[in-house]
C-alpha cells in the first residue's frame, strides 16, 4: 500500500464593486463564523448609485450557521 498525500488548493478570486443603476440604492452583505464562541456575525452596507455610502449595520447570533443563513438572516431584519 502505499500513502497518498491530499493537497488542497486554494483559488483566490477578484471581485469587483459595481455601482447600483441612476436612482437605485446595493445592499451587500456577508456573515463571519466564530466556531470557538459559537456565533455568527453580520454585516451589511447600502450605497447610492454613485457609490457612496448611505447606511450600514452589524448584528451576531448564537448558533454555527452556513454562510447562506447567515446572509438570509440579514436580509430578513432589514
Amino acid at each position: 500500500m502505499r500513502n497518498q498525500a491530499t493537497q488542497t488548493v486554494m483559488v483566490q478570486q477578484q471581485i469587483q464593486w459595481h455601482k447600483p443603476s441612476f436612482c437605485w440604492f446595493k445592499c451587500n452583505v456577508d456573515a463571519g463564523f466564530h466556531n470557538v464562541h459559537g456565533k455568527t456575525s453580520m454585516g451589511w452596507c447600502i450605497r447610492d448609485h454613485d457609490g457612496r455610502f448611505v447606511v450600514a449595520g452589524t448584528s451576531w447570533k448564537y448558533g454555527n450557521h452556513s454562510i447562506i443563513e447567515g446572509e438570509v438572516w440579514l436580509y430578513l431584519m432589514l
